[in-house]
């Protein structure tokens, strides 16, 4: 049985505000430690700022995790802008921001997740009752990393553990990213496979396709030596026609490359992770009911290339299927906003706030 076949999750403002209302009305002594990231995006802010807006007193502790850039950051001042926002929610709602988890990625990218749930694992989380991740600012390497550490250590707890993001396609679409690093999977997400050990296995590629990433894909293909391939794409979503014009998108791939037939592509609804969950979760049990008894080594490379909350789809998929699942993710050396500044924070009065419960008291 799966771990989140029923679940709770809780998306748009006024739902979370009733949410957040009565959940914090019943104790309102819960301890809170609020793990965020620092960076450009204008989202950063969003759903902490709907929390102390929606309830005034609260116990609360912010973490901000912070990630170095190569040189000044090119969005520098967006940076200092949200960092000051947060700054000023903190006196005006009396909560403390904590000194920042700064894990040194002078060297290479793995070393430096490895140092940063390092630190995180030695965090003093005594007293605490809720932790609220907050990915809406974070890489998908970085928040993949922070939430299985999390989860890891706490998963036989009384802890509550939500993550949160605030969802705005048109802003992840407006955000290029720039000369694609080499593709390996995200390190903590590798089912335990190392190059060599890829040889003989029957590998599985389950990519989850969002606009503006075909070279990422093209990248996964040449690295991920893969027997079936299985696309999901997003659908139903806010607009009806956006998994017609992704596979317009992808169609050279699908077609001359990977010779797909449309009974293996998979749909998800593109604002609900725990609905992939299940989705991948039944893909993954149906493959092994039907390969297992050819090949005892399975490989299941998901590949996100799809939005922040649709990955924690996958990101709960390799959580419970961690020896078989390996989470590909092509991080960029750059990122560049495709539009002017001011119009691209405009486009954040748009965003939604959506909260899953990942495990807790919800689970008892």
């Amino acid at each position: 049985m799966s771990n989140w076949n029923s679940y709770i999750m809780y998306a748009c403002t006024d739902e979370l505000k009733r949410f957040w209302t009565s959940y914090y009305a019943l104790d309102n002594n819960k301890k809170i430690l609020f793990i965020m990231g620092k960076g450009f995006d204008p989202r950063m802010n969003n759903n902490i700022k709907l929390l102390t807006n929606t309830v005034d007193t609260l116990n609360m502790e912010c973490l901000l995790v912070d990630f170095p850039y190569t040189g000044t950051p090119i969005y520098k001042d967006l940076i200092d802008q949200n960092k000051s926002e947060l700054m000023t929610l903190s006196s005006k709602y009396n909560f403390k921001v904590k000194n920042e988890v700064r894990a040194d990625f002078s060297g290479q990218w793995e070393s430096g997740i490895k140092n940063l749930c390092s630190k995180l694992a030695e965090i003093n989380f005594t007293d605490v009752n809720d932790i609220i991740v907050d990915i809406s600012s974070l890489p998908r390497s970085i928040y993949f990393n922070i939430l299985r550490t999390l989860y890891s250590k706490f998963q036989y707890s009384d802890m509550n553990l939500f993550t949160m993001v605030s969802e705005n396609v048109t802003m992840d679409n407006a955000i290029i990213e720039k000369s694609y690093k080499e593709v390996n999977p995200i390190w903590g997400f590798n089912a335990k496979l190392g190059r060599a050990s890829l040889i003989g296995n029957l590998n599985i590629s389950i990519p989850l396709i969002g606009e503006g990433k075909v070279n990422a894909l093209r990248k996964i293909i040449t690295e991920f030596q893969a027997d079936d391939v299985c696309p999901v794409l997003p659908f139903p979503s806010k607009n009806p026609r956006r998994s017609d014009n992704l596979l317009l998108e992808y169609n050279e791939i699908f077609r001359d490359i990977l010779e797909l037939e449309p009974q293996k592509i998979a749909y998800a609804h593109e604002q609900n992770p725990f609905e992939l969950y299940n989705i991948l979760n039944q893909l993954i049990l149906n493959y092994k009911a039907s390969l297992l008894p050819l090949n005892k080594k399975i490989c299941f490379g998901i590949s996100i290339l799809t939005s922040k909350l649709l990955s924690l789809g996958a990101l709960l998929t390799a959580l419970e299927h961690r020896d078989e699942v390996a989470i590909f993710n092509v991080s960029a050396e750059d990122y560049k906003i495709n539009m002017k500044t001011e119009e691209f924070i405009r486009l954040n009065d748009k965003s939604e706030p959506f909260l899953m419960w990942i495990m807790g008291d919800a689970y008892k």
